[in-house]
């Protein structure tokens, strides 16, 4: 039996603060059940799964793990185990031995971004950009990936400092940062946004860098140009796609079942179902971003990784821009 909580809820903000916006858990979630085909690979899920449980466990007090709206419903962070632990054992979907509630968007917070209200979620995409990289500066590669800077103060530095050679020889920081690898500006750009790049070395191997600290400066949605963004990363090489998480410890994601989202609204590890009326996708919230804090109308689908803008639209054109959400939990 479900509990239904007709306590309001306060959003949370980002790392999970409370803000001064309250919701009543059923406005946003009451019991469904789909119909749909599913289009997901159990395999690439049951990793995902896998180590999203592993990181709930390790880190049972993060703030993204407690307290979610889902959680408000009557469920509890063993449910959220449960269910990424079922799937972690890679057997085939059946939506039938899921547990299904229908998520409804609030429709105060997509009013006030700018979005339609419908009953249909908002469904963007994201990726991890292939790119060209040197191992030192040249016309073409002019804009480095840093690793963490060794000086607190230099690690306040704004976008616009690194970029006007701050770490450079000459530079009021030179040398405190190290260069990971040059690129172009337009590719830094890119995986500042996107929080990952795969890299390709002139001597054709490949290396994936992830965002490991940031700058301290908000991100400022009112700003389109990337250059003029104060917000800044710093960057690590990693062996595979990362997700939520600190400098210490990220979840791992997979392309094609992973998805950010509102980790502090929703709850990190949720299993959703994502359609387009006719094919669902089972993904589990593994990521976040600026975005999301607080967002409880979107999810961003992360589609793999692409050498272009072009190549990516072409791979996701068979995603939908709104989506039906349920979240499932194991029976």
């Amino acid at each position: 039996m479900i509990l239904w909580l007709l306590a309001a809820w306060t959003v949370r903000g980002p790392e999970g603060q409370g803000t001064d916006r309250e919701l009543a858990p059923a406005e946003v979630f009451a019991p469904d059940a789909p119909s749909v085909a599913l289009a997901t690979d159990p395999a690439a899920l049951a990793k995902v799964a896998a180590d999203t449980a592993r990181f709930l466990r390790a880190h049972p007090e993060d703030p993204a793990a407690t307290g979610s709206l889902v959680h408000a419903n009557g469920k509890t962070p063993a449910d959220t185990l449960r269910t990424l632990d079922r799937l972690a054992r890679g057997e085939p979907l059946d939506l039938a031995s899921f547990e299904a509630w229908r998520w409804t968007p609030d429709a105060v917070g997509a009013k006030a971004a700018g979005l339609k209200v419908t009953d249909r979620i908002r469904l963007t995409k994201y990726l991890v950009y292939e790119s060209e990289g040197s191992a030192e500066r040249t016309a073409a590669h002019d804009t480095a990936l840093y690793a963490v800077p060794d000086d607190p103060v230099a690690l306040g530095l704004s976008r616009q400092d690194v970029y006007a050679g701050a770490y450079e020889p000459g530079g009021a920081h030179a040398g405190k940062a190290k260069p990971l690898v040059w690129m172009s500006r337009r590719d830094v750009n890119r995986a500042i946004l996107q929080g990952s790049v795969r890299v390709e070395r002139p001597d054709g191997t490949e290396a994936v860098y992830n965002v490991h600290v940031a700058n301290g400066i908000p991100y400022d949605r009112a700003i389109r140009d990337p250059n003029l963004q104060a917000r800044y990363w710093y960057f690590r090489e990693v062996d595979g796609f990362l997700g939520y998480g600190d400098a210490s410890d990220k979840v791992r994601v997979e392309p094609g079942v992973t998805v950010a989202g509102d980790v502090y609204g929703l709850g990190l590890g949720t299993v959703l179902l994502v359609s387009d009326g006719k094919v669902g996708r089972v993904v589990v919230l593994g990521d976040t971003g600026g975005a999301f804090q607080p967002n409880l109308y979107q999810l961003d689908f992360f589609a793999g990784a692409f050498e272009s803008h072009e190549a990516f639209e072409a791979g996701t054109k068979a995603l939908p821009t709104y989506a039906e959400a349920w979240v499932l939990f194991a029976r």
